[in-house]
């Protein structure tokens, strides 16, 4: 699986809800811990929320070389960090 997939398949399990005071949209991933997003719009919501994912994917795999959550069996796999 690419990493453009990866990225598709987790947004497509995306949910989304409106905020309690009306003020927008209130967006996360399940199994994606600590990762969601706001925005005025759900639309807005969900750009939030694929940047949002895109720099969690990086610091959990790459910065911190923590296993991503599979997705229908299907892992991501970060490449190896060499010592510089």
């Amino acid at each position: 699986m690419t990493y453009l997939q990866y990225l598709k398949e987790a947004m497509r399990r995306a949910l989304y809800e409106r905020l309690e005071d009306g003020s927008g949209y209130y967006g996360r991933i399940p199994g994606f811990e600590g990762l969601w997003a706001t925005g005025a719009t759900m639309e807005d919501a969900r750009n939030e929320l694929f940047d949002a994912l895109d720099g969690w994917l990086y610091v959990n795999a790459f910065v911190s070389q923590l296993p991503l959550p599979e997705l229908d069996g299907i892992s991501l796999t970060p490449p190896s960090r060499t010592a510089d």
